[in-house]
């Protein structure tokens, strides 16, 4: 399988790189990776850049694609928010067009009402991207829940998985 990880460098994205090892795999990320035997990597721009993904081959083609890239959070206005959210819009739809079935998960922050400025606008984006894409029979949109306590313990995690299944896309 041909399958490319956007954000490889991220947490995510590193724990889907100890998966698939035997598999061709290629990595975007804006920091470097050492790729190992089955990986190629390129760098990447900030997602609200209209090429960020241009550093990939042309004639790139993929079966699967984890979307995880995210935009740096710094100076997040209105407009860039939009066009974060154009440029998800446009690289997903031009591999759903050549074939490939792409993952981009939401995350539990659609969810918790008591968000920082940051992860708010983060959520903002993953909510306008999900719904210009839901009807796409070729994308998928697990939701991923934070792994980590923050403080809230162990019978808020249940709370949330009780609203919100888990679900392991790995």
């Amino acid at each position: 399988m041909n399958i490319l990880i956007t954000g490889a460098s991220g947490f995510i994205g590193t724990m889907l790189r100890q998966v698939f090892t035997n598999d061709e795999v290629t990595l975007l990320s804006r920091r470097r990776i050492a790729p190992r035997k089955n990986e190629r990597w390129f760098i990447s721009g900030n997602v609200q850049d209209p090429d960020w993904w241009n550093a990939l081959p042309p004639d790139s083609h993929f079966d699967v694609i984890f979307h995880l890239a995210e935009p740096v959070k710094e100076n997040v206005t209105d407009e860039v928010r939009q066009s974060i959210i154009d440029r998800h819009v446009s690289f997903v739809s031009h591999f759903t067009n050549k074939g490939a079935k792409v993952i981009y998960p939401l995350t539990a922050y659609l969810y918790d009402k008591r968000l920082s400025r940051s992860n708010a606008i983060y959520t903002e984006i993953k909510r306008a991207v999900y719904q210009r894409l839901k009807d796409n029979p070729r994308v998928s949109f697990p939701i991923v829940h934070p792994i980590r306590d923050s403080g809230h313990g162990l019978g808020r995690l249940i709370q949330a998985e009780k609203r919100i299944p888990f679900v392991n896309i790995l």
